[in-house]
């Protein structure tokens, strides 16, 4: 329950601490914290292999988000003149028919980077991979051919957010 809460629900420790103790059932932040290292050790097991079963399905869909990082941030701030300072979310929903598997990147990474280290635990012998993504550059794998169909989604915002300067010009259908 508090793995469900804290990684589902984005409830946080200190927030589960005050529900368990309106439950009559206190469980210290701290507390929590080590519970959840306890399962880390299952965890790790699990993830290479629904990114393996990612890897070979037939089509990915996928994107990036800004994210803040606090080590990153740290670190940033100690070495300013790095190259790279973005932080990123990268979220890829992988599908094979009716099985789908999500997975979930938080990195200085962007999707094409995240995209290629995922590809690479691809079997060889699967063809190229569907890949649906917004249009950026970045989001395109090094190293590997996909075939890329870009989401049009933001280009319709665009259009909405132009209907206020240009309202006579973009009118409803």
């Amino acid at each position: 329950m508090l793995t469900l809460q804290k990684y589902y629900m984005a409830m946080p420790f200190h927030r589960q601490d005050y529900f368990q103790s309106l439950l009559g059932f206190p469980i210290a932040a701290s507390t929590q914290w080590q519970l959840m290292e306890e399962l880390v050790s299952c965890v790790l097991l699990v993830f290479p292999a629904l990114e393996k079963m990612a890897a070979n399905c037939s089509l990915i869909h996928n994107d990036d988000t800004v994210v803040r990082i606090v080590d990153v941030i740290r670190n940033n701030r100690q070495n300013p003149g790095q190259k790279r300072t973005g932080m990123y979310t990268t979220g890829i929903l992988a599908q094979n028919g009716a099985h789908k598997v999500v997975l979930f990147y938080n990195s200085k990474r962007h999707l094409g980077e995240n995209m290629a280290r995922l590809l690479n635990k691809r079997d060889k012998n699967k063809g190229q991979v569907i890949q649906m993504c917004d249009a950026l550059s970045h989001n395109i794998p090094a190293n590997h051919r996909t075939i890329v169909c870009n989401c049009l989604s933001h280009g319709f915002r665009k259009f909405e957010e132009l209907k206020v300067f240009i309202p006579s010009t973009v009118k409803p259908s």
